[in-house]
């Protein structure tokens, strides 16, 4: 689980006028363990915060994604694996909405 892939999907309008976007975070976990019992998805508004960020939400093993409803600023994820021995390291962060792309080529004519 080295790298989480964060992928826009969807905007709604939600109560008082605020904008919700509903993302899909995938990641990888490239070492299948029959004792995982879960990965973990934190989440929090600041990244400099200390880890562990707030839990957001669990997920069963054998799956490799979580869509999720967040407001649109900067929020940002990371997941981690369990297993009954304990937590693995947190994966890489996801930063939602994600930064532009520069992958345009600029030219001057």
């Amino acid at each position: 689980m080295k790298k989480l892939i964060l992928l826009l999907s969807m905007l709604a309008l939600p109560a008082f006028g605020q904008i919700r976007t509903n993302v899909t975070l995938f990641w990888d976990y490239r070492w299948p363990d029959v004792t995982n019992t879960e990965f973990r998805v934190y989440h929090t508004t600041n990244a400099s915060s200390p880890k562990p960020w707030p839990f957001y939400r669990a997920i069963p093993v054998g799956v490799t994604n979580a869509d999720v409803a967040v407001m649109v600023n900067q929020q940002y994820f990371y997941v981690t694996a369990t297993n009954l021995l304990g937590e693995s390291d947190p994966s890489n962060i996801a930063l939602c909405p994600a930064p532009p792309r520069s992958d345009s080529t600029l030219r001057v004519k």
